[in-house]
């Protein structure tokens, strides 16, 4: 595709909201999924067949089509309560559910593998991965989370602009 063919962006967070609006019809997961990230306090984008279907509105999903998820949260506790909530689900609903990190810096590492006490963790940027050391990881965590812009400002949303990967 070239430049001049793309005639709009969404982020992974605004896939999700447009997602919701179409209800379970999409996946019948997604209220339940959408409900898990709000009681850990952890914002949940969608990305996937289900985003494209979502975007398109043509036929990506199919019955046995897993749930690609991206995620932000200020704490490694948000995620772990997140992980928990997402693997009963999952298995409630015999439904595979992969879910990345986004980290500062466009950086993004799979959740199983981050909270997996592995010592190195696979990180994912849009040019390339890299072998981390967990203990990094772990202090992004630990930092005073950057100030977010109002998402409901509209001179204020680079972030919802961007790439997240």
């Amino acid at each position: 595709m070239r430049r001049g063919q793309v005639s709009a962006f969404f982020t992974p967070w605004e896939v999700m909201d447009r997602a919701l609006i179409l209800g379970p019809n999409l996946h019948p997961a997604l209220p339940e999924i959408a409900r898990a990230g709000a009681l850990a306090g952890v914002e949940i984008g969608l990305i996937g067949s289900a985003a494209l279907q979502t975007v398109t509105g043509l036929p990506y999903l199919r019955p046995e089509s897993d749930l690609d998820l991206v995620v932000r949260a200020e704490s490694l506790r948000a995620l772990e309560q997140l992980a928990a909530m997402l693997a009963r689900l999952a298995k409630r609903r015999s439904l595979a559910i992969d879910v990345e990190i986004a980290l500062p810096g466009g950086l993004g590492v799979k959740l199983t593998e981050l909270l997996s006490g592995a010592r190195t963790v696979l990180g994912k940027t849009i040019t390339g991965v890299e072998l981390i050391e967990r203990p990094r990881l772990i202090s992004l965590f630990e930092a005073p989370p950057p100030a977010r812009p109002d998402p409901q400002h509209p001179i204020k949303q680079p972030e919802r602009k961007r790439q997240w990967m």
